[in-house]
């Protein structure tokens, strides 16, 4: 359990530091850095992103990967832990 627990709070700690560096770099008004930034985080081309496609596709990334990595695996640790006991 503190195995899971452990990479879970990583898993989160890492999803915020990369959608925070790409929302850095557009308030600096680095477009193409956070294009690339962005990149590493999502799955569609981002070559041609103005700034609220950026950070559009950074909240969804963000709040997809907070679902799928952190919420879901703690919601079925809750279910399988109360089903053990």
């Amino acid at each position: 359990m503190l195995v899971f627990l452990t990479s879970t709070t990583l898993a989160t700690n890492d999803l915020i530091k990369s959608g925070k560096a790409v929302i850095d770099d557009v308030n600096m008004g680095d477009k193409e850095s956070a294009r690339e930034k962005l990149s590493f985080i999502v799955g569609r081309d981002t070559r041609q992103l103005d700034n609220k496609g950026i950070a559009k596709a950074t909240i969804e990334t963000l709040a997809e990967n907070t679902s799928d990595g952190i919420i879901a695996p703690l919601f079925y640790l809750a279910i399988g832990g109360c089903l053990w006991r």
